[in-house]
């Protein structure tokens, strides 16, 4: 014979397997995703810059990882906006005094004047850019 079970014992297990479903639409994406690039928790990156060209602002391909210096985020009416620190693998320029401006994605030199927030640190180059480190000063 079997046991009959009340509905509202069964109401906590139900609750834990909605919340930890890994198809609810919070999790969802459009596109497929690898673990190795798949966006962070809360994570709101659209697009990202590669660095080395800076200028360019490119959407994200969630299926592709991005292996040289970048920085994600997403585009407003302000610019770029980055949703975390830099990533990727490169060298640093520590005693960079130049910056890119992430409101115009314009390289500016030391003597141009303070930087305004959002910006990286960095070394200009002939290429591109270079980071001081992974920090982006918001």
């Amino acid at each position: 014979m079997m046991k009959r079970v009340p509905l509202v014992a069964l109401l906590p297990l139900l609750a834990v397997a909605c919340v930890s479903n890994p198809s609810s639409s919070m999790n969802m994406s459009t596109s497929p995703a690898t673990a190795d690039s798949a966006p962070r928790s809360g994570s709101t990156a659209s697009h990202y810059i590669l660095l080395s060209q800076p200028t360019a602002i490119r959407e994200i391909n969630w299926s592709r990882r991005i292996y040289d210096l970048h920085l994600k985020g997403q585009v407003t009416n302000r610019g770029f906006m980055p949703s975390g620190p830099i990533e990727g693998k490169g060298k640093l320029c520590p005693e960079g005094t130049d910056w890119l401006a992430l409101s115009d994605m314009k390289l500016r030199s030391a003597q141009d004047g303070t930087p305004q927030a959002p910006y990286v640190l960095g070394c200009r180059t002939a290429s591109g850019f270079i980071p001081a480190s992974r920090d982006v000063v918001m």
